[in-house]
């Protein structure tokens, strides 16, 4: 009778150690499930700022472009207002010039 009872102590004791072997496995994954899970929500919100900032910038650059293109464009038509001023002071030369030419030859 003692070698039945000590073969089921033995099963039992085998059964709680498994038992006890699978509850480890199952915290350890528990608690690996929570760090991955942290870690996925810290990428996420890492992700989503970047994405954030991303918007920020771009809506920047075209700010900036825009302002880019407005003063372009303010010097250029400042150049050509200078080209056109050029161009009638240069006119204005050569009519004096024809004009002080015309008077030296009569």
């Amino acid at each position: 009778m003692k070698s039945g009872k000590d073969k089921n102590k033995q099963k039992e004791d085998a059964h709680l150690l498994k038992a006890k072997e699978l509850r480890e496995k199952i915290e350890s994954l528990k608690n690996d499930l929570a760090e991955k899970t942290k870690l996925i929500n810290t990428l996420k919100e890492q992700r989503e700022n970047k994405i954030q900032n991303i918007k920020q910038l771009e809506v920047e650059n075209k700010a900036n472009y825009e302002q880019f293109l407005t003063e372009y464009q303010q010097i250029l038509n400042q150049y050509r207002s200078i080209e056109r001023e050029i161009l009638d002071v240069l006119a204005d030369l050569k009519v004096l010039s024809e004009r002080s030419y015309s008077e030296i030859c009569n």
